[in-house]
């Protein structure tokens, strides 16, 4: 089943569409497009195994695509997000941003039309590559430039000399006094939870790099990340890993620093909510989602809470 081709699963933009039985309709008045709601996962739906000409279209194609009401994104994916526990009006890092997948969950989840609340995102990638596309991604999503802030601390050695000019939103490092409500740390990992997905990885992955140079340079990241937190915010560290080299090892590490200690405490998962997805090596501030048993991807979180 770890094996088999990962399914095609959207997440519903909540800033514009309210809710998945609504986007259920468009998908299939719009676009012919037939979803299910997955039962435990509010806002995930999975597309149905499509068939002839159908098969063939590209789901970038789609209006409602285009319309911005639903992205691409893995339910363990859209679980970590939702493992941040953000809500309307709060600030929120998204330390390793990537393509913007979860800066724009967590944007939905920040901005409430409703309440009037207007949290602020954060999003850092030491890409300029990566970032320009959350930018370019934002107006389509539904959320305002003066709501995200971009930092880009990396080099730019992929684009063209001279072009980070052109964008002058695009700060090079965190303002100085910055204390979030929460910071996600989604690590740059073997990626051997998604190898469904990427099948050559497995022929890329080394030993010494997932035992020893990736777990280094994810607790380099995690300590710098944590400093953003404020008091009684919430620090959410993840991975698209299942090896423990990269997850509870790099956890356990943490919470045996001298820092932790004095600074942290486990911020335990409710398992009322979280039911489906059974905690990692007896710690209930830890949660491993795996391919065999929950048919998503495969990923790793770990949280834990500023004292304050």
């Amino acid at each position: 089943k770890a094996n088999l081709p990962g399914p095609v699963t959207l997440r519903r933009n909540s800033l514009k569409v309210a809710t998945d039985e609504e986007l259920i309709e468009l998908l299939l008045e719009v676009d012919d497009i037939t979803c299910d709601s997955v039962n435990h996962v509010s806002g995930c739906l999975r597309v149905a195994p499509q068939s002839g000409e159908k098969k063939k279209r590209s789901i970038w194609s789609m209006q409602t695509w285009k319309d911005g009401l639903f992205e691409v994104q893995d339910m363990g994916s859209q679980l970590i997000v939702k493992a941040t526990c953000a809500i309307p009006g709060e600030s929120v890092v998204d330390y390793c941003t990537g393509n913007g997948g979860k800066t724009l969950a967590l944007g939905s989840m920040t901005m409430s039309k409703d309440s009037g609340k207007s949290g602020h995102i954060y999003a850092h990638d030491i890409s300029l590559m990566r970032v320009k596309q959350l930018l370019g991604s934002l107006e389509r999503a539904g959320l305002e430039e003066s709501s995200i802030t971009v930092v880009c601390s990396g080099s730019s050695e992929d684009d063209e000399a001279g072009e980070e000019q052109q964008y002058s939103k695009i700060l090079n490092e965190f303002p100085s006094n910055l204390q979030a409500d929460v910071v996600l740390v989604d690590a740059p990992c073997s990626s051997t939870g998604v190898l469904r997905r990427r099948p050559s990885q497995r022929w890329l992955i080394e030993e010494d790099e997932v035992i020893v140079g990736l777990p280094k340079l994810q607790t380099k990241i995690l300590n710098s990340a944590s400093k953003f937190v404020k008091k009684g915010g919430r620090l959410v560290y993840a991975t698209c890993s299942i090896l423990s080299a990269e997850n509870q090892v790099v956890a356990r590490n943490f919470e045996n620093s001298i820092e932790y200690n004095e600074f942290w405490e486990p911020w335990n998962f409710d398992t009322a909510k979280w039911e489906n997805v059974s905690d990692y090596a007896g710690q209930q501030n830890w949660r491993a989602i795996l391919p065999h048993k929950h048919g998503c991807d495969g990923f790793f979180i770990a949280r834990w809470r500023r004292k304050g």
